[in-house]
């Protein structure tokens, strides 16, 4: 049997409108969950019809916790096999949307159902341009186009709550992870396009926090982007890098000599070799293997590089007589991608390992 699970945290009427619609139009069971609302929400709970079940815990946990208690609550009962649908409780998903996505979840079971809303004009500005950003950059990160990120219309088989629940994240970041998860195990989604109600242009009626829910949220794909946040770091150190050699070029007047470019590279390479293998094996990789393994093998890495960036440098300015200002990023670009497969399958490979074998997410 379906179940439409609806998390709510400080409700007003729109809650008992929309579980209303709902029982009128569908037999599925309706399951709302209490995240710590407080006393003053009491009488909104109360008045739901009595069919609905409701749910709950004394403290704010965030959409995520009150999403994997729901399921957890379908578990225990043994609830299914069936389609499961989470709808928001601020009015913006219509009964009519919701149904169609849990007919869609029926239709593909297997699938993750997106309830796709249309980001036009009447969509306030803050919001199309957040799920315009976060839209590209899932795209970027998962290899997979979603035309709304962050929607909680979504429905699912019964038989994916095991995984969902696993899926990390007690807030709205949850949501994201949930597509990123689904995305990373090649697994179907579809997408319905939906009614888009905003009740004013501030969508007012949101419990979403902009900064602080943002951050969670590109914290978990940042995590998840190996490759841009090794771009990241190589950017930083590459900075680094050249301003030091260009520095040391100044300073030795070392542009007048063919060994003194060389030399100046070496000096400014060792201090942003440094700076990088801690960006990496701390940040970017999240290496587990001890500092001296990993650091030995950045070294050797580092030294094979160096030699190199050495030689390709020294050809571009004496054979070429390109200016060591651009010898040196034609230099950086030609070794990046060498530098990073080596570190990712070699040298920092533990992590990856281990996130195969599912010891870590």
């Amino acid at each position: 049997m379906n179940t439409i699970i609806i998390p709510a945290y400080e409700p007003s009427d729109e809650l008992i409108v929309l579980t209303q619609a709902l029982r009128k139009q569908c037999d599925a069971r309706i399951l709302v969950v209490d995240d710590g609302s407080g006393k003053a929400y009491g009488k909104c709970f109360s008045e739901l019809d009595p069919t609905i079940r409701v749910i709950g815990y004394q403290q704010n946990q965030g959409k995520g916790f009150a999403l994997k208690c729901a399921m957890n609550y379908i578990e225990l009962l043994g609830w299914g096999p069936g389609s499961v649908v989470t709808a928001d409780a601020d009015g913006q998903h219509t009964a009519a949307d919701i149904l169609r996505v849990l007919n869609e979840s029926e239709t593909h079971p297997g699938a993750l159902i997106l309830g796709n809303r249309a980001f036009d004009t009447n969509v306030p500005r803050r919001s199309r341009f957040g799920n315009t950003v976060t839209r590209q950059v899932f795209s970027w990160v998962s290899g997979q186009r979603v035309s709304d990120t962050q929607t909680g219309l979504r429905a699912f088989s019964t038989e994916d709550i095991p995984l969902l629940m696993a899926v990390e994240g007690q807030r709205y970041e949850y949501e994201m992870n949930m597509l990123l998860d689904w995305a990373e195990q090649k697994r179907r989604i579809r997408e319905v396009t939906i009614e888009t109600v905003y009740h004013d242009a501030s969508n007012s009626c949101s419990h979403f926090h902009t900064v602080s829910d943002s951050i969670r949220i590109y914290r978990q794909i940042l995590r998840r982007s190996t490759s841009l946040l090794f771009a990241l770091s190589s950017f930083m150190s590459f900075l680094l890098d050249y301003v030091l050699f260009l520095l040391l070029v100044r300073m030795f007047s070392a542009s007048d000599a063919a060994w003194g470019v060389v030399v100046c590279n070496v000096l400014a390479r060792i201090v942003s070799a440094v700076f990088n293998y801690n960006l990496n094996r701390v940040i970017v990789f999240r290496s587990r293997v001890s500092s001296k393994q990993t650091g030995l093998a950045y070294a050797a890495l580092a030294l094979g590089i160096l030699i190199g960036n050495s030689a390709i440098l020294s050809l571009l300015t004496n054979v070429f007589g390109l200016v060591p200002a651009l010898a040196k990023i034609i230099t950086e670009l030609t070794l990046f991608i060498t530098s990073y497969i080596v570190q990712k399958k070699l040298i920092f490979k533990s992590f990856y390992h281990a996130r195969e074998k599912g010891n870590i997410s």
